[in-house]
């Protein structure tokens, strides 16, 4: 049985307990005080972080990096088979999200606008061909230019062969 000691001292701890100042506890683990009542409103909160339109634009470029670094890797150093559009974009797709993963840009929003980045590159690269060849040139090769002036337009878009232009 409780002492009459325990019991007083029981009581003046559910006192404190019912205290309506009393708004928190310490705890001894976390070394904090921690909140006794919270709002349903605050435990219900959302917290939806909003990726904005630049950081999106930043990893759409972020893609376009990357297809320039596999087609310099596929035609300067013969690194990657040439003419494989498919091995082309994994790489290129690869590339990309490791470039967004250590620019943390790492949700899905910033992934989509990576690989689309990639996508627009793999359509409208060759338009880099047509404004810059003598700097194209020396940055791919000289065969790659003389391939994309041979079989592609200027101003145009290539999407899955079919080419789209003005």
């Amino acid at each position: 049985m409780a002492t009459p000691g325990q019991i007083d001292e029981f009581n003046l701890r559910v006192k404190r307990i019912k205290d309506p100042r009393n708004i928190s506890y310490y705890d001894a683990e976390m070394k904090m005080n921690v909140p006794k009542r919270v709002s349903k409103d605050y435990i219900n909160r959302k917290k939806i972080k909003k990726v904005g339109l630049l950081a999106l634009v930043f990893s759409a470029v972020l893609g376009v990096l990357a297809y320039s670094v596999a087609q310099i890797a596929s035609d300067r150093f013969g690194i990657l088979p040439v003419g494989s559009e498919l091995v082309m974009f994994g790489v290129a797709a690869i590339l990309v999200l490791i470039f967004g993963g250590m620019c943390s840009h790492k949700t899905m929003s910033h992934m989509s606008a990576q690989v689309m980045g990639v996508g627009i590159m793999m359509a409208s690269a060759h338009n880099a061909v047509w404004m810059l060849p003598d700097t194209m040139s020396q940055v791919v090769s000289a065969r790659y230019v003389q391939d994309v002036r041979a079989n592609t337009a200027p101003n145009s878009i290539i999407v899955l062969g079919v080419t789209y232009s003005n």
